[in-house]
């Protein structure tokens, strides 16, 4: 009986997996902003969680009685792979989150450029406007690699990704420079205005 008692204990190692609101964690884990390679390292974590668990014994026998612990076993898998759902979930919500605001620096700069000013007021807005971004092209072009870091995890994680989406990141450059070419047009163009 005593041995059976300190067998009931043996899977308690591996309580963390389905003791924690994995839905209220990642929701801290995503305000704390974390690093790539913290990612890299928890999804790791319970990839080789689930190795261990499922390199344990299912069937073990004891005097007379058979413990089957099969059923146990396969949920505990479950949970290690739900918790790295729940990382790879985040961090293709953060990826995708930051491919559309780069985009939409773009578009949305693109049409507010393309407006003819009708006003001093407006030329001025423009201009300055067109000075900001030409000094922020270097830090925008700065957050590309970590976006790409961010999907050959992914990637490596066999996460996914809809080709729509794929895409939008392989084009991240080329219509970045556009946009660049589009700069300085509209520079010349305000400084002719201005004239």
């Amino acid at each position: 009986l005593d041995k059976l008692q300190k067998f009931l204990t043996f899977w308690e190692k591996y309580k963390h997996t389905w003791d924690y609101d994995k839905d209220a964690y990642i929701r801290r884990y995503a305000k704390a902003n974390r690093t790539l390679a913290a990612f890299e390292g928890d999804i790791q974590r319970y990839k080789d969680l689930q190795n261990e668990i499922q390199a344990e014994e299912t069937i073990v026998n004891m005097n007379f009685i058979c413990i089957d612990c099969s059923p146990l076993k396969q949920a505990i898998v479950q949970h290690c792979v739900s918790w790295q759902g729940k990382y790879t979930s985040l961090l293709h919500g953060n990826a995708l989150h930051e491919l559309k605001e780069l985009r939409e620096i773009f578009s949305e700069n693109t049409t507010r450029l393309s407006k003819v000013p009708t006003t001093l007021e407006e030329l001025a807005d423009s201009i300055n406007h067109c000075k900001r971004l030409q000094r922020e092209k270097e830090s925008t072009s700065g957050r590309f690699e970590p976006l790409y870091e961010k999907y050959k995890l992914l990637e490596k994680c066999d996460i996914q990704i809809p080709e729509e989406e794929k895409e939008k990141v392989e084009s991240l450059q080329s219509e970045f420079s556009k946009f660049g070419l589009f700069l300085n047009d509209s520079e010349r163009m305000l400084n002719t205005n201005k004239d």
